[in-house]
């Protein structure tokens, strides 16, 4: 039973904590936002990294470490789609069968 409360509790502080930054409403960041959110914006960090790598290591040991880091980010992108979302089994805050959909700003 005191779980459930402690859940309750947090998703109240979670909703709060969302709501006061949604309804900020500033042209800046709703671009920043929506602008990190992109996958084009990320191309430079990531040839920066390779850059770096490729700088500072033998390409074999380069080609291991993008291995690696390709392998990671794999994992952890199914192991949130495919067994945490299910499970928590939560609402995206703009879905229409969310209660709070009605004080969300899409801009």
């Amino acid at each position: 039973m005191i779980h459930s409360e402690i859940v309750q509790f947090l998703s109240e502080i979670d909703t709060n904590i969302f709501l006061s930054f949604n309804g900020i409403h500033s042209p800046f960041w709703d671009y920043f936002m929506s602008s990190f959110t992109g996958k084009i914006i990320w191309v430079p960090m990531y040839a920066t990294i390779l850059y770096i790598l490729l700088r500072n290591f033998h390409w074999k040991v380069v080609v291991c470490y993008v291995a690696a880091i390709a392998l990671t980010i794999t994992f952890a992108d199914q192991m949130c789609s495919s067994i945490i979302r299910p499970v928590v089994a939560r609402l995206r805050p703009a879905n229409p069968d969310n209660p709070i959909v009605d004080m969300v700003y899409i801009s």
